[in-house]
């Protein structure tokens, strides 16, 4: 909806990856619901298989290149082994493909990072009173599935144990009703921790006539257009994108092009850890992710000082209101229910990033030793130790931003990044500011000349202190006396 609403907006601007995503999701939901109207009509006994004898090895490999976008967003690497470069065999071709497909999407959803996903074709010769029968199995080497819910597996709307990943719950449920649908069976063998393997076995026979298919056509409409690379958007605030879905992240990426300067994290886990090293002025992130959650990341993010001033937007398709108070709780700036609003999004941004800009002008001096006498938020202390810090060291002309950020325990980046986001002054502007509001203090309050007073705030040439000095105040050293 998201795209389509671009694209009535702009409908002169090339969108090649814009339709593609369009119809790419429009066949995804296609598919679930019917899906969803298949176990109406097997729960009326009303549902039959159309049979017509197709090359299913043929099948099998289009299948899984079809499963490359999902797999390469995750670093999951798909394999496929077949005793057979044709195996023609009476089937219900749709109801083939659903099978698979739904192993395999289920194969990547819960395999982590890094992980594998095999696509093995058989061909079992007959045996006693069985026929030839073909053997599809795919393997994964994902979370696996305790033995406590072994049982549960193939009921409707079960997913695997506290697993936050995305889902329906009826995938493996239209898996068992297709097989047997085709008078085949499925069973599975699963480790906690090492994968699952779900293994399909259906009769083989060569009654009906074959149909041949072009997967070609279909295969050339998923093929990705590479984009233009865009010139980097320098000067525009830093935005980082948490989320495991890489429509949804294109959808997103696409929406803000030119206004922010995006980074993506996959799950919540790499989302925190980029959050600490680039302490971006704001964070969309997902709820449902695997490794850490959207709640865990949000957590994280705003119980650490480095990155507690962060803004974070919530994205989930759990819009109740417990849902919302939860993230609400854990410290999430706005809740987002999906699909949603594209204005909404970008209001919610702007909204956002302004009162950050507000929160500039209260941290816009350094805070004086008074502000230990109130009760003190993240921000207020990470600030107090910074004013503290400088006020055993301004004086040292060698202390400098390597010696603070090193003091605070923190890098360079999170240093500048977390000091601009709260008093709009990179670290090195900050410190000269300090100097800078010493030294007018100095000149009020003692008798000390000009000179004296720069070296004893750090500087090393007086003359330079006199021209930062009255560009900070607007007048010179010596009219701070007067």
């Amino acid at each position: 909806m998201g795209m389509a609403d671009q694209l009535q907006e702009n409908p002169a601007r090339q969108a090649g990856e814009e339709v593609r995503l369009i119809k790419r999701n429009a066949k995804k939901l296609l598919r679930l619901v019917n899906q969803l109207l298949d176990l109406s009509m097997l729960e009326a006994g009303s549902l039959s298989a159309k049979y017509a004898q197709a090359d299913v090895a043929l099948q099998m490999k289009y299948l899984l290149e079809s499963s490359h976008s999902l797999a390469d967003a995750k670093h999951i690497s798909l394999h496929y082994s077949s005793d057979y470069d044709e195996l023609w065999m009476d089937t219900d071709p749709e109801k083939l493909e659903n099978i698979v497909s739904n192993l395999l999407d289920n194969a990547i959803k819960y395999t982590p990072e890094g992980g594998q996903v095999r696509l093995h074709l058989r061909l079992l010769p007959a045996d006693n009173d069985l026929g030839p029968r073909l053997l599809i199995q795919v393997e994964d080497t994902g979370i696996g599935i305790p033995p406590k819910y072994w049982d549960q597996v193939f009921n409707r709307f079960y997913r695997v144990g506290d697993s936050h990943a995305e889902g329906t719950g009826i995938g493996l449920a239209i898996v068992r009703d297709y097989v047997r649908l085709l008078d085949g069976h499925i069973e599975f063998d699963s480790k906690v921790g090492e994968g699952t393997t779900f293994s399909v076995y259906l009769p083989v026979s060569n009654a009906f006539p074959r149909v041949i298919p072009d997967p070609e056509a279909d295969a050339a409409e998923e093929t990705n257009t590479p984009e233009a690379p865009e010139k980097a958007v320098i000067g525009k605030p830093h935005l980082l994108i948490v989320e495991d879905n890489p429509d949804v992240v294109h959808y997103i990426e696409n929406l803000l092009r030119g206004k922010y300067q995006v980074q993506i994290a996959r799950d919540g886990e790499e989302g925190i850890g980029m959050a600490l090293e680039l302490v971006p002025d704001i964070i969309i992130s997902d709820i449902m992710m695997p490794k850490k959650d959207g709640i865990e990341l949000c957590k994280s993010i705003k119980n650490d000082f480095r990155t507690n001033h962060i803004p974070i937007i919530l994205l989930t398709a759990k819009a109740d209101i417990g849902s919302r108070i939860g993230g609400l709780e854990a410290g999430a700036d706005a809740y987002l229910a999906k699909p949603f609003n594209r204005q909404e999004l970008e209001v919610e941004l702007v909204r956002l990033i302004r009162l950050r800009e507000m929160l500039k002008q209260q941290y816009r001096h350094p805070i004086t030793p008074e502000s230990n006498n109130k009760p003190l938020g993240l921000n207020d202390r990470f600030l107090r130790d910074v004013h503290q810090i400088l006020e055993r060291h301004f004086h040292e002309e060698e202390f400098g931003i390597k010696a603070l950020y090193s003091k605070l325990g923190m890098s360079s980046t999170q240093l500048h990044r977390k000091l601009t986001a709260l008093t709009g002054m990179p670290a090195s502007q900050y410190i000269r500011t300090f100097r800078l509001e010493k030294a007018r203090e100095l000149l009020r309050n003692t008798r000390m000349t000009v000179s004296e007073v720069a070296y004893a705030v750090g500087f090393a040439d007086p003359l330079y202190f006199s021209r930062v000095f009255t560009r900070q105040f607007g007048h010179s050293p010596s009219e701070s006396r007067e």
